[in-house]
């Protein structure tokens, strides 16, 4: 492993260690899976939402990502939503074994230009008011961890978790309630920033269960967590290549700059991939994209 592959794999242990802290089901349910299984516990991928503007969005994220050697798979939006999301792996994922290929990674934001004037001008408001990113400071970091600066790496995990956090003050009830109102989504990007809204794992590579509805039976049976139901359970089919399913967020009470609001915290999400070919062994091997229509209701686990 190279210096900067290690400073991607330091930053995801950074986010998932975090993540976890502020969110009691995913210690659980990573408990509960390395209990059931002898295999590795595989991360699918994780998932980051972003306010657009011009110090934030999802082209900032990309230009951090990039820089620190991901590349883009692929872009769909969510059209209802007015939400844009692109997903990225590492530039060593492609002949890995699936088992050992890093989580991809989500990004994603809103189309500014289909809100009415007074969400547009909340959300402007907010993306200014956060410190513009140092693209350049990004560069000369990665280039320097690249040659092998232990420095430079150490630095580079750092600004990079930093940035990855929330950067705005805190909305008015005001300005969350008009928000939330025309756009869930966007009002909990607003509320808790470009942290991960979920995590998730790769049953289809565990050795416990033959099918995600197997998956799905075992966990009701054993873990008191309430799932995301709609439209299903579980999203997509076979002819897809791809199921997913996901925890409902567990509400919790935020704190505002003139009070409390009840939100749905992040998430858990459950992947099984189908291979492309017999006997699939190497990450590419199996279906790596995203099905938008999935998607769409996997991110309503943070929908009251």
């Amino acid at each position: 492993m190279n210096l900067l592959e290690n400073v991607r794999s330091k930053i995801n242990c950074k986010l998932w260690e975090e993540f976890k802290t502020n969110n009691e089901d995913a210690c659980k349910i990573h408990n509960f899976l390395s209990i059931i299984s002898n295999s590795k516990i595989t991360f699918d991928h994780y998932a980051l939402i972003d306010i657009p503007g011009p110090n934030t969005g999802m082209d900032n994220l990309f230009q951090v990502y990039s820089c620190l050697g991901y590349l883009s798979q692929g872009r769909e939006r969510l059209i209802e939503k007015q939400n844009r999301f692109m997903w990225l792996a590492e530039c060593t994922a492609l002949g890995k074994q699936a088992i050992e290929a890093p989580p991809q990674v989500v990004i994603s934001d809103f189309v500014l230009s289909e809100f009415p004037d007074e969400i547009r001008k909340i959300v402007l408001k907010y993306s200014e008011l956060t410190p513009e990113l140092n693209i350049e400071l990004f560069q000369k970091l990665c280039g320097k961890t690249f040659l092998g600066d232990e420095t430079a790496a150490q630095e580079l995990v750092k600004i990079t978790c930093d940035y990855l956090n929330k950067d705005w003050p805190l909305l008015t009830l005001k300005e969350y309630n008009t928000v939330n109102e025309f756009n869930e989504l966007l009002s909990w990007a607003l509320v808790f920033g470009r942290v991960p809204n979920h995590y998730t794992f790769n049953i289809s590579l565990l050795n416990a269960f033959d099918s995600l509805s197997n998956f799905v039976e075992y966990f009701q049976k054993n873990l008191n967590i309430e799932l995301n139901i709609s439209p299903s359970i579980i999203k997509g089919s076979k002819n897809d290549l791809l199921e997913q399913c996901s925890t409902k967020g567990k509400l919790i009470k935020t704190q505002l700059i003139d009070g409390e609001v009840i939100v749905p915290s992040a998430f858990i999400e459950f992947t099984w991939r189908y291979p492309l070919v017999q006997n699939p062994e190497k990450w590419e091997e199996y279906f790596t994209g995203f099905v938008t229509n999935n998607a769409n209701h996997v991110i309503e686990s943070v929908y009251l």
